[in-house]
């Protein structure tokens, strides 16, 4: 009887397929995914290339060189302690609802419906802004190669109107709709080429930039120098505050780390697969973007040119390193120029269309389980290109409305951009949390376990995002206006409500017709008296009608 339970139990987590039935799902999407694969949506998601061309300048104002440093060493460390949570969290539960699903099966019975709806429309709203932020970014890095390019013909750069840069945002929409419109297996090689793009754009610029550079920074600078002068500027003395805004650089750059999360239900050995490109893409975020980061802090002339908006570059830091060392060096900006255009700008074009993909499994996903209006058709496969083609193109719709605010005033787009950021934080290390408290006795880990790791990897976890939660929600300058007011916390707080309003409204709220995640009692049941394995921190597994009854 031993024999034949522990071969049932290996085969719940060795086939995908059954696998996903016992966590009473129906499997409908391909597994054309491999690990390869998954592992490089995480690379492109996350984007070495995409985050330190947008982030490696509020490092240089905030803090300088040692705040980029030191602190892009910190914050990977504690953001690996996260990675560790998600990985384990991801091989158990192999579904594309990631951590909606992971909130459901860990919060506990009472709770678990409306905890799974708030943590579901904060990420479905986290990732679409955020899609939203990085095809903005495609679009003003666009209008920063033209200036450039006009810089190198000794030209006046050209006046762009509201219109014409959203409609260069809304032609970068598209661009990442039509690649995940090509099919699956189209659309399983570019993000392939995406991920290994981004790591080869890393390489290229760690060797090229030093190399080319006439002069280099003393390593006493590069490691040591505590810049405050831009940060003074803005109205900022205290040097703890400068570096906790600096951190911004690295907390960023390793947004994007659950993108394996929402292919698992299209990835082969996902039990396996999901944990290691998780851990995969922390590990190459800090090792490649450590060394970009090193590599433009020794080429840089000058701090005070890299961080000038009126430099040809407008203040995008990487982009104008690249312009100054080969004009220094050649007498010329163009081979910078072009360096900037085939790994930087692309770089940034591949993590908006590997993010889209992802995006689109999450409505995918959300739609099944009648989450969102019009699950229907959400939720829909299409057979042609193997694809939810319909939640693909939905996304693209909502991005482009998303970006219709910047025909206006910038502070109401800027406001759901920086939404992303603090709301994922806090999804990434709920569950972690979630884990080591209500659903200790809950959980039933898959191949990949932290053992008696998890809580105090689950203790850091829970930390970070309640620094994460107060440091980003400070104001970068003052005195506040409306112009930089930071919204970040009052926009979260706008999504949690409008939420639970939409949950617990009388007759029409959903609480009467969302049950959550797609669920089968009696797999579950299966699931639960199969296993002799740990469930939670060194606690045995319960029979299942006690978790039932819960």
């Amino acid at each position: 009887m031993d024999a034949r339970k522990d071969i049932d139990a290996q085969v719940l987590v060795e086939d995908d397929d059954a696998k996903l039935r016992s966590l009473g799902i129906t499997p409908v999407l391909d597994r054309a995914w491999t690990g390869f694969s998954t592992a490089m949506i995480v690379m492109s998601s996350m984007s070495i290339l995409t985050s330190i061309i947008a982030s490696f300048d509020v490092a240089l104002i905030f803090g300088g060189p040692v705040v980029a440093v030191w602190g892009w060493v910190v914050v990977s460390a504690i953001v690996m302690c996260v990675a560790l949570n998600m990985a384990e969290l991801s091989s158990a539960y192999t579904t594309s609802g990631g951590m909606y699903y992971w909130t459901y099966r860990l919060v506990g019975a009472k709770y678990a419906h409306f905890a799974s709806w708030v943590a579901g429309w904060l990420n479905l709203i986290a990732q679409l802004s955020g899609n939203a932020a990085q095809t903005a970014l495609m679009a003003d890095l666009t209008i920063t190669l033209v200036n450039m390019v006009a810089a190198y013909n000794g030209t006046e750069p050209p006046e762009f109107s509201k219109g014409q840069m959203y409609g260069i945002y809304v032609a970068w929409c598209l661009a990442a709709t039509a690649a995940n419109s090509l099919g699956d297996k189209v659309n399983i090689r570019m993000n392939e080429f995406a991920g290994v793009w981004n790591l080869v754009g890393a390489v290229v610029l760690t060797i090229v930039l030093p190399a080319m550079a006439t002069s280099h920074q003393p390593a006493s600078y590069v490691f040591g120098h505590f810049e405050t002068a831009q940060a003074e500027a803005a109205g900022i003395t205290n040097p703890v505050y400068v570096v906790c805004l600096g951190l911004l650089l690295p907390a960023w750059a390793f947004t994007g780390l659950d993108s394996a999360e929402y292919m698992a239900e299209e990835t082969q050995k996902a039990t396996r697969s999901q944990p290691r490109a998780i851990l995969m893409g922390c590990v190459a975020m800090f090792v490649f973007g450590l060394g970009l980061i090193l590599s433009l802090l020794f080429s840089m002339p000058s701090l005070e040119g890299a961080i000038d908006p009126e430099s040809p570059s407008g203040g995008y830091a990487m982009a104008q390193i690249m312009y100054d060392v080969f004009l220094q060096r050649t007498g010329s900006p163009l081979g910078g120029i072009v360096l900037f255009a085939l790994f930087p700008l692309v770089g940034v074009y591949t993590c908006s269309m590997s993010s889209l993909t992802y995006a689109a499994r999450i409505l995918f996903s959300y739609g099944r389980d009648r989450l969102v209006p019009c699950a229907d058709w959400w939720g829909s496969f299409n057979h042609r290109t193997r694809t939810p083609q319909n939640a693909v193109w939905g996304a693209t719709g909502i991005a482009i409305l998303l970006g219709l605010p910047m025909l206006g005033s910038s502070v109401a787009f800027e406001s759901l951009l920086s939404l992303s950021t603090i709301a994922l934080f806090v999804l990434y290390a709920g569950p972690a949390t979630l884990r080591i408290t209500c659903g200790r006795r809950l959980f039933l880990p898959g191949l990949f376990k932290l053992g008696c790791c998890a809580y105090p990897l689950g203790v850091i976890s829970t930390l970070w995002w309640i620094f994460s939660l107060i440091v980003f929600s400070l104001p970068t300058e003052y005195p506040v206006t409306g112009d930089n007011f930071n919204s970040a916390p009052v926009t979260l707080g706008a999504v949690l409500l409008l939420a639970s309003a939409w949950y617990w409204v009388p007759g029409i709220g959903a609480k009467k017709r969302f049950n959550g995640p797609s669920f089968d009692v009696v797999a579950f049941e299966r699931q639960l008296l199969l296993g002799e394995a740990e469930s939670g921190i060194g606690q045995p597994a319960k029979p299942a009608q006690q978790v039932l009854q819960q």
